[in-house]
């Protein structure tokens, strides 16, 4: 069976939601989900100057914490796109009052199908206090795709 996708958003695809989709992946195949997380940024910048290197130091140095490897690590930011919305069952915006307004501009067709967290980029939030949130509220969304794919899975209860 085809694993349902999960599009975790944010504004440069270097940090936050880099962090999201490994983190997603790592628990949804540990509890067995027939999920799988992509990530894609808003407006990943044309030159590298700002970002070093294909992820954040702070998305890696968080991984770390929570003993999770990063398997994508390799993988430059990628531009969001139409067909990234389109293969997507689920997509979070990983900070509503930072991409609500991108969204709108972007893609104003796709906003009444996103969910919005609220967590806050380097400088209004430390990494490690957002990478936290962000591990929290993965943990939050496991289990209740877990749930739902069990009472789905069930045999249906006899007369």
């Amino acid at each position: 069976m085809e694993k349902r996708k999960i599009l975790f958003l944010c504004t440069g695809n270097y940090y936050r939601s880099r962090f999201a989709e490994e983190t997603f992946n790592h628990l949804a195949k540990k509890s067995g989900l027939d999920w799988e997380a992509d990530s894609a940024g808003l407006m990943v910048p044309e030159s590298k100057e700002h970002n070093i290197g294909p992820i954040s130091e702070h998305a890696i140095a968080a991984l770390k914490r929570a003993k999770i490897p990063p398997l994508k690590a390799t993988r430059f930011p990628s531009q969001a796109t139409d067909e990234d919305f389109d293969r997507s069952a689920l997509t979070i915006a990983l900070c509503q009052r930072e991409h609500q307004p991108m969204l709108n501009n972007l893609f104003p067709q796709r906003l009444n199908d996103i969910v919005f967290w609220h967590t806050e980029d380097i400088p209004l939030e430390i990494p490690e206090k957002a990478t936290q949130q962000i591990l929290d509220g993965i943990r939050r969304l496991i289990d209740r795709l877990s749930k739902n794919q069990a009472k789905q899975s069930s045999p249906p209860a006899r007369p």
